[in-house]
């Protein structure tokens, strides 16, 4: 069994897939053809288990074709860590908002991305908020300016 050194730790494969697949975030691991290889339980709860083999921009965004700002494929490109923003609904379901960071999971034998894993993390109730702090200041203001 393959084992993953991190510092002074040993972990196997198996207890790394175990964990993430606990994480209470969405986690999914996607391959350059934007093919999603693996979704922990949190994704398939949200997106169902068809989600393994489909594209993510097809699974989690209903689209045809790549998402135009992509995170996964920033990250492809440049190695580097991306993290945006996002709305995403599933199927027969209700609005999800997102924030989503990017990561390089394995690099190649020259050192470029090989697979990038995606965490995203509900920040609906927060979006939530602002957008009724949002609607409360401009009430206020707008009574603000009546009474002047």
């Amino acid at each position: 069994m393959a084992e993953l050194k991190l510092g002074n730790l040993e972990v196997s494969a198996e207890e790394l897939a175990k964990l993430l697949d606990e994480f209470v975030d969405h986690v999914s691991v996607v391959d350059k053809d934007y093919n999603v290889l693996w979704g922990n339980k949190f994704a398939k709860s949200n997106f169902g288990e068809k989600l393994i083999g489909m594209k993510c921009y097809t699974a989690y965004h209903g689209r045809r074709e790549p998402c135009p700002e992509c995170l996964v494929q920033k990250t492809y490109r440049n190695g580097q860590i991306h993290e945006h923003e996002v709305m995403v609904t599933p199927e027969g379901g209700e609005p999800i908002y997102f924030h989503c960071n990017s990561y390089v999971l394995k690099q190649d034998k020259d050192g470029k991305p090989e697979i990038v894993i995606e965490v995203s993390k509900i920040i609906t109730d927060r979006v939530k908020l602002e957008k009724e702090m949002e609607r409360i200041v401009k009430l206020t203001n707008d009574r603000e300016e009546e009474m002047m």
